[in-house]
């Protein structure tokens, strides 16, 4: 999310911008959610709300939300290398993997 984005939301008169960052991605990077808060500031003076629906879940939390509202998970993917498909070896590849297994190992449990 730049506030490019954010300046293009608002000249097209959308209300709400959903940004799919997940608990994980502030773990990772800790200047994520003040960069969050001056890019919300940002959007609310350009009258733009900025909606993260999954920001307090996990991966692992995500997929298993995935798989009970049933969506087509094999048709997504994490990678951040360019390609047809995913790489498998980038940090999202492995991250995605990870929280797919253990997702999956809850599912199994139940």
């Amino acid at each position: 999310m730049t506030p490019i984005t954010g300046s293009l939301a608002a000249k097209m008169g959308v209300e709400e911008v959903y940004l799919g960052v997940i608990k994980d991605d502030f773990a990772s990077h800790p200047r994520l959610e003040a960069y969050l808060a001056l890019v919300k500031k940002f959007l609310e003076f350009n009258q733009v709300r900025l909606k993260m629906p999954l920001s307090g879940l996990t991966k692992q939390e995500v997929v298993a939300l995935g798989h009970e509202l049933g969506v087509p998970l094999e048709e997504t993917w994490s990678c951040v290398a360019s390609g047809e498909a995913p790489c498998g070896a980038c940090n999202p590849c492995i991250a995605r993997e990870e929280a797919f297994a253990l997702a999956d190992a809850k599912a199994l449990a139940r």
